[in-house]
């Protein structure tokens, strides 16, 4: 139509007397031309103005977060092809934006889940820590598992002789017994409190039948929770055993001293108020007071032991310079009895711990009491060698009548002396012997292994 219009206004200059209707002609043409160019607007405006729109549109909607957005299908061409690839990409769009909401969820949840667990594990440990005794452990902590499982009733039992014995329950008293007609029986969970396969209690927690089911984390957590629990009640019961041991090994340890100390002490008062009740009956003066002499002497040296012992389990050290314990114990010994006692200390100028010094003494005390009850000697040895750097030895010998055994009585208290000996020399890492024979005198050998100034270790038994 354009090109016709040209052709017809340079027709116009060539034929002027044909113009009218030449100029019809155009008209006519340029109207056609513009009725073109009005339905090739409208042409572009349906098939490629539109669809654009659309597809910014949908654009503007993703960025939004709106994945379910769509672009229309043209009926046909080239854009209908698009539009359906565009559809496509927004629906595998949303299947992600589905896929990655359910992801945040599950995450969100198990995030939840183990907060929940590590609420649980702290308080615990916070138990542990703080609860005074084995029953409030347990019974404390069945609040903190009913409140974080909101489990609708629970209980703690612990194992005791005669049974799992109730110490705790929470919740609705009886949830799980008055179960009447159409109400459906609750769930129940038993958490046991275990240790190297010991069971020393026992968690029942009850759960509303239609309640969601515990989060996995937490069901495979209840058991570590038990195990931790059972290893901390565990842990009290060897405490307490523990302290009743030490207690007990310290009424050993004062028997032990009293019977080194006060108990020959009194035995020998004893013996010397009999010979005073017989000197009283020969109506001799003289000896009688010297009798009282020996007793008041005796009883004097008494008081002094025992408020050495005082001393000594009030923790005081020995002053330097003065006398050691084995010293103490022979003067002690020569004041009391009239039978010869030779005395010769080669432990001179060694570095001897106080504590192995005081256990030594006591060792040669008692052999030295033996002797004066039983071996009717006449002479008494008692040495002090030092057999090489780290290895000492006390021996206290006596020429009386020896034994084939040591002596046993069937009265409790009486010729305990031995064990004593034994317990003492077992205590510094000692070794004892004692070597008899029917008239042949009686030889107590204690061998003692001093630690080494450069090592932290005792040497053991047996060692140099």
């Amino acid at each position: 139509m354009a090109i016709a219009v040209g052709i017809l206004g340079f027709c116009l200059l060539l034929y002027p007397q044909y113009a009218t209707t030449l100029l019809f002609v155009q008209m006519l043409c340029l109207v056609t031309l513009f009725g073109f160019v009005l339905a090739a607007l409208a042409c572009a405006r349906t098939c490629f103005f539109d669809p654009l729109r659309h597809i910014r549109q949908w654009a503007s909607e993703i960025r939004e977060g709106n994945f379910s957005a769509r672009v229309p299908v043209a009926q046909e061409g080239g854009f209908a092809e698009l539009a359906d690839d565009i559809n496509r990409l927004a629906e595998w769009l949303e299947s992600l934006a589905i896929d990655a909401e359910e992801q945040l969820r599950q995450q969100a949840e198990r995030l939840a889940s183990k907060s929940q667990s590590l609420q649980l594990l702290y308080d615990a440990s916070a138990l542990i820590n703080e609860a005074p005794g084995n029953e409030e452990l347990i019974g404390q902590y069945l609040e903190s598992l009913q409140t974080a499982l909101d489990a609708k009733m629970g209980r703690a039992y612990i194992w005791a002789p005669e049974g799992m014995r109730l110490i705790s329950a929470v919740g609705a008293p009886g949830a799980h017994d008055d179960q009447g007609a159409g109400v459906a029986t609750p769930e129940k969970i038993v958490v046991p409190l275990k240790y190297k396969d010991q069971v020393h209690g026992q968690y029942e927690l009850y759960f509303d039948a239609d309640s969601e089911v515990l989060a996995s984390e937490i069901y495979s957590l209840l058991p570590s929770i038990g195990r931790h629990l059972g290893m901390a009640v565990e842990k009290t019961r060897l405490e307490q055993e523990a302290i009743d041991l030490s207690a007990m090994e310290e009424r050993a340890r004062v028997a032990n001293e009293l019977h080194d100390s006060l108990a020959q002490s009194l035995a020998g008062l004893k013996f010397q108020v009999r010979v005073l009740d017989d000197t009283i009956a020969q109506g001799e003066d003289p000896a009688i007071w010297a009798q009282m002499e020996r007793v008041e002497g005796s009883l004097e040296e008494a008081t002094l032991e025992l408020r050495d012992l005082i001393a000594q389990f009030r923790g005081s050290a020995r002053v330097p310079g003065s006398s050691t314990p084995i010293d103490q114990v022979v003067n002690q010994f020569k004041r009391r009895s009239d039978m010869n006692l030779v005395f010769h200390d080669r432990w001179g100028g060694i570095d001897i711990p106080p504590e192995l010094e005081r256990q030594a003494g006591r060792v040669v005390q008692e052999a030295l009491a033996n002797a004066k009850k039983h071996s009717k000697a006449s002479t008494l040895r008692v040495l002090l060698r030092r057999e090489s750097e780290y290895v000492i030895e006390a021996i206290v010998e006596d020429d009386g009548v020896g034994f084939d055994k040591p002596a046993t009585s069937a009265h409790p208290g009486e010729h305990i002396g031995l064990t004593i000996m034994q317990e003492r020399a077992e205590q510094i890492n000692g070794e004892l012997s004692i070597d008899s024979e029917p008239g042949e005198g009686t030889r107590v050998s204690l061998r003692i292994y001093m630690p080494d100034p450069g090592s932290c270790v005792t040497p053991l038994s047996g060692t140099a």
